[in-house]
C-alpha cells in the first residue's frame, strides 16, 4: 500500500503541472477578444521612406504622396501617414502642396485626410501671386483635385487674405470658396 501511495504523489504532481503548463500557454497564445467579425486595428506594415505616385492617362505624374514614416492597416486597408506631404501637379498651371503633422488615407486611396496645422501653398505663375492656406484639417480628394474643410481657415494670396469657417477647393479651377464667416482684406491694385 505504501508503493502504491508514494508513486500516486509524483503522478499527481506531473499531471497537475502538465495542466498548469497546457493552461500558461493557452492564455499566453489566446487572441484578444474581440466583437464578433472584428479585426484588430494594428499596422500589418510600417514603411520609412514612402512615396506614393499617381500616374495620369498620359503619363504624366498626376500627384505624389511622401511620408518619412507610413503605417498600413490590414483590417480596413488604410494607411496612416507622418508628416505627409501631397504635391499635385498641372501641366499648365504651378504644383500645388499641401503638408500637416498626420494624414489618412481610406482603403481605396480616394480620400487623405490631413490633420494637424494643414498646410496648403501654390507657387506664384504668370500673373497670379503666391497662394498660401492654413487650418486644422482638409480633406482632400487627390483623383478630382478637390479638397473640404470645416475648420477655420486664413488663406494669403499676394497682399490680400480671407479668413473663414469652412471651405471648398477646385484646384482644377484654381477657385476657393469660404462658407461663412468670411472676412478679409483685398488692396486696390497699385498702378504708376
Amino acid at each position: 500500500m505504501r508503493n502504491l501511495s508514494s508513486a500516486i504523489f509524483p503522478f499527481t504532481i506531473a499531471t497537475l503541472l502538465a495542466g498548469l503548463t497546457y493552461a500558461l500557454q493557452w492564455y499566453v497564445q489566446a487572441p484578444d477578444v474581440l466583437p464578433a467579425g472584428a479585426a484588430p486595428h494594428k499596422p500589418d506594415a510600417i514603411v520609412s521612406q514612402a512615396e506614393i505616385v499617381k500616374i495620369g492617362g498620359n503619363g504624366n505624374i498626376k500627384y505624389r504622396l511622401t511620408s518619412p514614416r507610413i503605417l498600413h492597416f490590414r483590417d480596413d486597408d488604410s494607411t496612416q501617414m507622418e508628416k505627409p506631404l501631397l504635391q499635385h501637379f498641372k501641366s499648365n498651371g504651378p504644383t500645388t502642396t499641401i503638408n500637416s503633422e498626420m494624414a489618412h488615407i481610406n482603403g481605396a486611396a480616394t480620400i487623405v485626410q490631413f490633420n494637424g496645422n494643414v498646410l496648403i501653398h501654390r507657387p506664384a505663375f504668370q500673373e497670379t501671386p503666391v497662394i498660401q492656406g492654413n487650418m486644422t484639417s482638409l480633406t482632400v480628394y487627390p483623383d478630382d483635385g478637390k479638397a473640404e474643410t470645416a475648420s477655420f481657415v486664413t488663406l494669403q494670396r499676394g497682399q490680400s487674405w480671407l479668413k473663414g469657417t469652412g471651405m471648398s477647393l477646385d484646384n482644377n479651377r484654381q477657385l476657393f470658396v469660404l462658407h461663412q464667416n468670411s472676412r478679409g482684406h483685398y488692396p486696390p491694385a497699385l498702378h504708376p
